[in-house]
Order: structure tokens, then sequence, then C-alpha cells
């Protein structure tokens, strides 16, 4: 895509998130946020799993990097670590079919994730968190759920913050 067409669909997602995301679960506001957004472009899957005692369950652990705090020195950029967890509940893996599958795609070290959006499911009573891995034969990974909660945590050094995840009430 030529860089004004990739601005374009930037802005046209940043509108769409804007108009959903009162109605997102408050817990997967630090990757909807309108102002430094987690970003998980170029993250890469630590673990995938859906514990037995907990059906309807998923979790993703991400490795990735908080791009919005990153430092210039000496013409290159560092950034600090996160570790990304999302913790799906009344999910459904979509994309890929098992999780079989998306364990095997994870496991590989030559996958990460270009992009990551949300949007309601077509029923309009859940949503779905997509998100577009590299290489292209990986595909893509589609959950639908009815709630979710997110945890970051910061390594900055040997310093580790776990950030806020959800805003304070309104």
């Amino acid at each position: 895509m030529s860089d004004a067409l990739v601005e374009r669909v930037r802005d046209d997602y940043a509108r769409h998130i804007a108009d959903l995301r009162p109605y997102l679960p408050r817990g997967v506001l630090p990757l909807a946020r309108d102002t430094e957004p987690i970003s998980m472009h170029d993250g890469h899957f630590i673990s995938v799993r859906a514990p037995h005692a907990r059906p309807g369950r998923l979790i993703f652990d991400i490795a990735c990097w908080d791009m919005a705090h990153g430092t210039l020195r000496d013409n290159v950029w560092t950034y600090p670590d996160l570790h990304v967890r999302v913790v799906y509940d009344d999910a459904q893996l979509l994309r890929p079919k098992t999780l079989r599958q998306l364990d095997r795609r994870a496991r590989d070290a030559a996958t990460e994730i270009l992009y990551d959006e949300f949007d309601r499911s077509a029923e309009g009573h859940a949503f779905e968190h997509r998100m577009l891995l590299w290489p292209p034969k990986a595909g893509f990974v589609v959950v639908r759920f009815g709630n979710a909660n997110v945890t970051v945590v910061r390594f900055d050094g040997t310093k580790a913050t776990v950030l806020p995840g959800r805003p304070q009430a309104r």
C-alpha cells in the first residue's frame, strides 16, 4: 500500500475504535486507548493456552516493546520490553480453528504480530480481537469474546513495573 493509503487506513481505524471504545470491556482498554495504546506490533507469542478448569477462557502471553517510551541513543532506538497477558472469557478461537494450530504457529520463532484490532462480532453481542501475523503463511488469529482483561508488565533494565490497566471509574 502507498503511504497515503496506510495513513487513511490508520485514520479510519482510529475513528472506528473511538466509536467502539465506550462499549469494549474496560479490561482491554490498554490495547485500545486513544493515547499511547499498547502496541503488539512485532510482538511474539510466549504462550497460548486454554485452562481445563475454566471452559471458555483463553490466555495469550505476548512479548512486545513499549513503542511509546523508546529512546534514541547513537542513532539506535531502544524500547523497554513488555509482557502482555490477555485473558479472554466467554471466548472462542475462530482462526485458526484449533488451539493446537495456534500453538504450533506461536512456537515458531519466525512468527510475529504485525497488527491487531478490535471489533464487534457479526452478531453484535460479543467482540473480536484480530491479529495479523507474519510471515504470511502464519495467517491471522481471531478470538471472539464476551469479556477480557489485559495485564501489562514493563521491563526497563532490571526494573519491572505493572502498568495501570483500567482507567479510573468515571
